[in-house]
């Protein structure tokens, strides 16, 4: 099965960490992660290594973006472009094409706040150039002054350079100044933690919910699904009823207290005795491997922040009901099988059909409770209080 893919661009020195933990976490949800550094990352040997991650770009879904302290290996020196944007601007064109469906670009807040006091340097001292003509000859050193590399940060030209691309802040002024449409793919998400790009990786990629919980979702609704469909019937109309209802007008006579007698009409009779002949065995067929799976997998526990563990959620809890449910069905086919029909058969066969005659039973008939038994496993069955 094709997985969604993402190309992570970025400096690896300075990201080396934080890459690996994002390919953890990003193929933990169902993604395929392609890293330049990993030994899987799929290639074309033969090719360029930066042409080969190119090519990489085009083959995925997603292309996400971190900026950081490093401007990393150069792709051209004239004009001066690095491999990571080099990468962007080829993710940019794919974008455009829609075979990138997201760009996401992320930036440490270190660089951007660093950046920023740089920018407001600048400012002030060109202002104080514009006021002072003793200054005007040495316009020309800001430049060198406010992108000068420090140790936190290498190449703070380039770097720069690449945060204004990426921010699209000249297309932006020119889109305000002439009234035209603003750019798109401009959002800078500026993070410090790893916390803080999964809350937005998880928004952008749609994955608020593990991806082995969507797995199991629909694993279990089609097991579900065809167990409820082996344990319901028709009507000559064609329309679809739990079996179970057969036996419903019968089992609310049953008296709570055994030894109580009560009495029945033909009608609650004749669907009583169409249950057990027609209804019972089919829960033998009931399926319950994908339930159990899903029970001892453990996707549906949740954390309890008091008790310090994890205990059941309300779909764990209605799982392990349905289980013990189903297995008790399944139970009954070893104290109710052919012999038990026929009985039913026999006993039940000669009941004239006459709304006026009732037949006087009593709630200790041990053939008669399995009928009753087998109703509520499949009214429970039906009725698991799963969460809506």
């Amino acid at each position: 099965m094709r997985k969604p893919r993402i190309f992570v661009s970025s400096t690896i020195y300075d990201f080396k960490d934080l890459r690996s933990a994002l390919k953890y976490w990003l193929s933990g949800i169902g993604f395929e992660v392609r890293m330049s550094e990993r030994n899987d990352f799929g290639k074309d040997s033969s090719q360029n290594s930066y042409q080969a991650c190119l090519d990489s770009i085009r083959e995925c879904d997603y292309y996400i973006l971190f900026i950081g302290s490093r401007a990393g290996g150069m792709y051209s020196t004239n004009p001066k472009i690095t491999i990571t944007q080099m990468e962007y601007r080829y993710a940019c064109k794919l974008a455009e094409q829609g075979i990138i469906k997201r760009i996401i670009i992320f930036v440490r807040q270190s660089i951007w706040d660093i950046k920023a006091d740089r920018n407001a340097l600048k400012k002030y001292i060109e202002k104080e150039i514009l006021l002072d003509e003793e200054l005007q000859d040495k316009r020309e050193g800001i430049e060198t002054i406010t992108k000068q590399s420090s140790t936190i940060i290498k190449n703070s030209e380039l770097i720069f350079n690449f945060i204004e691309e990426v921010s699209k802040i000249d297309e932006m002024r020119q889109a305000i100044k002439k009234g035209q449409d603003y750019p798109k793919r401009n959002w800078i998400n500026i993070f410090n933690n790893f916390e803080d790009i999964v809350d937005v990786l998880k928004v952008e990629l749609n994955a608020p919910w593990d991806i082995d919980v969507k797995k199991w979702n629909n694993i279990l609704i089609q097991e579900i699904s065809e167990n409820l469909a082996r344990i319901s019937t028709s009507f000559s109309d064609g329309k679809i009823f739990p079996a179970y209802r057969l036996a419903t007008l019968a089992r609310n006579k049953l008296p709570e207290q055994m030894g109580k007698e009560y009495h029945l009409k033909y009608n609650e009779l004749a669907l009583l005795r169409e249950f057990a002949v027609c209804g019972i065995l089919q829960g033998s067929l009931l399926s319950i491997d994908m339930i159990t799976a899903a029970i001892n997998s453990g996707v549906y526990l949740e954390y309890d922040s008091e008790k310090g563990q994890y205990v059941s959620g309300n779909i764990q809890r209605a799982l392990v009901e349905m289980l013990r449910y189903i297995k008790a069905q399944k139970r009954q086919k070893e104290n109710f099988g052919i012999n038990e029909i026929n009985q039913i058969i026999n006993r039940f066969g000669q009941i004239p059909q006459n709304e006026n005659v009732s037949l006087k039973l009593n709630s200790d008939d041990i053939l008669l409770f399995e009928i009753y038994a087998a109703h509520d496993y499949q009214f429970n069955i039906y009725n698991s209080n799963f969460p809506h």
